[in-house]
């Protein structure tokens, strides 16, 4: 493949500016659905994003869990949530609800963690811009 062609496939899918050329990464994922975790095991707590998409004819519904939450950004009705992997989830803050996408994790984790809820910890990682 031409070096040509595959910069061009790199810049579609890194989300490359169209007039620059640079590269841009405003965020990786933005689900349609989405909860915060709150996970304790060995005496630790951590926070995680559960992220859910709904599917359609042909593709199924899918769900993502991130690495952990290490901060959040809201700006304009988004939260944008940064993991430790140095993802970035953007979350509409009216999307924050438990669906069928997400349901059967949730239970699993929680036959499996036993220590697993949905927590209200926003206000704990939130930068305001």
């Amino acid at each position: 493949m031409p070096l040509r062609m595959l910069l061009t496939i790199q810049n579609i899918w890194l989300g490359a500016n169209k007039m620059t050329g640079d590269i841009e990464r405003p965020w990786d994922y933005s689900p349609d659905n989405w909860i915060i975790l709150e996970i304790t095991q060995d005496g630790k707590t951590y926070h995680k994003v559960l992220s859910g998409w709904s599917g359609g004819y042909l593709h199924g519904d899918h769900w993502r869990m991130n690495s952990g939450i290490k901060s959040i950004d809201e700006v304009e009705g988004y939260y944008y949530i940064h993991g430790y992997s140095g993802s970035i989830y953007k979350c509409n803050k009216e999307s924050e609800m438990i669906r069928m996408n997400i349901s059967g994790i949730f239970k699993q984790l929680q036959d499996f963690v036993k220590e697993v809820k949905i927590s209200t910890i926003l206000d704990k990682y939130i930068t305001t811009s």
